[in-house]
């Protein structure tokens, strides 16, 4: 029993959705951050980045956010 409560939280595949972190993406003087619940900020890169890579459609939207961003001011 205890081996199949472990597989179930492993990896990727979470089936505990109640703790999922969640991020909103800001902007602030022409840069792009992710704020999680717990207020921890990562800045948003617009040459991307494998971290904002792996928090999914989350990081893709905030990626293509900076992207857009970078190219508006030159």
């Amino acid at each position: 029993m205890e081996k199949e409560e472990q597989e179930k939280n492993f990896g990727w595949i979470r089936s505990d959705f109640e703790q999922t972190v969640r991020f909103d993406i800001k902007t602030f003087d022409q840069t792009v951050y992710l704020v999680n619940q717990s207020n921890e900020v990562i800045e948003v890169s617009p040459k991307g980045s494998l971290e904002i890579m792996a928090l999914g459609q989350v990081g893709h939207l905030a990626w293509k956010k900076a992207q857009q961003l970078e190219h508006s001011d030159g």
